[in-house]
């Protein structure tokens, strides 16, 4: 117990949501360039997408102009411009804004962004050469040597980093001004919207970490940050995001041990895990009412409370197999029991059976039981 209380005070001291605007944002450019892959990840894991965080979407994509889109379309090619300002944010602690961002932003050297973008690029094609990348870092020229030899499968993002390294001053100017035109044009419009809604979730969430912290750091940060030799000593501030919706991301690329660091948490999480929970019970439900026998049994009791040995003679079973499949539909949630001398009687519970078969519904055809 005194190993259990210290873990759960060392999870409460260390981690602690803090709402970061422009790690929003970043989250918002990744939803909107990489829509189709949220989209259809969320699918894979058998989750619905809540209309009103769509309509979001489409607000956002309302609001760009043609040559946006296309600046969209051509940087997101190169790697994920999301993960380019989020890297700022871990290295900058004072951007918490979207505007402090673009001023950084437009102070930068060049050399620092190609450091960005080379590295998210070679993060993602080349993950195990990241040693490699911080001996060349430093040097933009070295960087695009670096690029030019690396072999990669994704020779049209390659080709387009070259290019972007080719033309660095331009490059720099086309990202500084495709940022203010999608957050002045689109993401401004809903900001408030948004950060409202993250502000809320925020007081759930941490009643589900206060309740149960190390349920908490293994369940929603996916068992990413462990436990280990009795102590748990990461140091992160967590984003929730609206647009993340039911991922996890880890922006630091550290050991968040040394320094503290940044990890988002979709706000629709806990919804996914209510889902699959729901769809666990719905399956198990399904799988019960396979067997002849076990419907037999619900419709007998659908009348009445009967104890084991009137099922048995009713159905023409033995008690031993009754007592089998009564298990069976008392591990599914569906009856109760009440003892009376030394009979016990079972009793279906109806409003149990309805919330499955409505949960079946909306798992099978979306739509609630009318």
């Amino acid at each position: 117990m005194i190993f259990i209380k210290a873990i759960h005070e060392q999870i409460l001291k260390n981690a602690k949501f803090v709402l970061n605007p422009c790690l929003e944002f970043a989250c918002a450019l990744g939803a909107v360039g990489k829509r189709e892959n949220i989209f259809d990840m969320a699918r894979e894991m058998n989750f619905t997408i809540d209309k009103s965080d769509e309509k979001l979407l489409d607000e956002l994509e309302k609001g760009m102009s043609k040559y946006i889109r296309n600046e969209m379309e051509y940087f997101f090619g190169v790697c994920d411009i999301g993960v380019l300002v989020a890297a700022y944010i871990s290295d900058y602690e004072d951007i918490n804004t979207v505007y402090k961002f673009l001023d950084i932003f437009d102070k930068e050297d060049v050399k620092v962004l190609y450091k960005y973008l080379g590295g998210i690029f070679i993060a993602s094609e080349l993950p195990k050469l990241n040693s490699d990348w911080d001996e060349v870092k430093s040097d933009i020229y070295k960087m695009k040597a670096y690029i030019e030899a690396a072999k990669v499968e994704n020779i049209n993002a390659k080709g387009k980093l070259l290019e972007c390294m080719d033309n660095p001053e331009e490059t720099k100017q086309r990202l500084s001004f495709f940022f203010k035109q999608f957050y002045e044009k689109s993401y401004l419009q809903v900001e408030s919207i948004v950060l409202n809604e993250i502000k809320e979730a925020e007081k759930q969430y941490k009643k589900i970490m206060e309740s149960s912290p190390e349920e908490f750091i293994s369940k929603y940060f996916f068992n990413f940050f462990k436990i280990e030799n009795k102590s748990w000593n990461y140091k992160l501030n967590i984003h929730l995001s609206l647009f993340l919706n039911i991922y996890f991301w880890t922006v630091n690329l550290h050991d968040y041990k040394e320094k503290q660091g940044w990890v988002v948490v979709g706000i629709r999480t806990y919804k996914f895990f209510y889902q699959k929970e729901a769809f666990e019970k719905v399956d198990r439900f399904l799988k019960v009412l396979g067997d002849k026998r076990r419907v037999d049994i619900v419709k007998m009791l659908s009348h009445k409370p009967y104890y084991g040995y009137e099922i048995a003679a009713k159905l023409e079973l033995t008690p031993a197999t009754v007592n089998y499949h009564i298990n069976l539909l008392m591990d599914a949630g569906i009856l109760t029991f009440d003892r009376e001398e030394n009979k016990v009687y079972y009793t279906l519970n109806k409003d149990r059976v309805k919330e499955l078969l409505n949960e079946t519904s909306m798992m099978l055809i979306n739509e609630p039981l009318k």
